[in-house]
């Protein structure tokens, strides 16, 4: 799945990239973008989950357009997604949800995909 949030704060692209590991900056018509990705295991859940799924996540920080594009691929999931969404907290602990992907449910805030 792919989705762009447009005119996302300063200070939520500065939460996600406290989140996400392996930077990399790229220039694209003349801009900076900023570059993440994070592989997803279960066993990086609080607590912990034994699971063989998997999936991986990449971001792209735009400053100059005020835009973030992500795309989130899973696999090998028991049971049907119903949301995904970023915690903001300390290791081994589950903080806030600081930013919505994707709900079903109706929970997210207006304008989730």
């Amino acid at each position: 799945m792919k989705y762009t949030i447009s005119k996302i704060t300063s200070g939520r692209a500065a939460v996600l990239g406290l989140l996400l590991a392996l930077p990399a900056i790229a220039m694209a018509d003349g801009r900076r973008e900023e570059r993440y990705v994070a592989r997803l295991v279960s066993y990086a859940e609080t607590p912990a989950v034994s699971s063989a799924a998997s999936g991986h996540f990449s971001l792209i920080v735009d400053e100059a357009a005020q835009t973030l594009t992500y795309e989130v691929s899973y696999e090998g999931l028991e049971g049907a997604v119903q949301q995904s969404h970023i915690h903001f907290g300390q290791p081994f602990v589950t903080g806030g949800i600081s930013l919505f992907l994707c709900t079903n449910l109706g929970n997210g805030p207006a304008g989730t995909p």
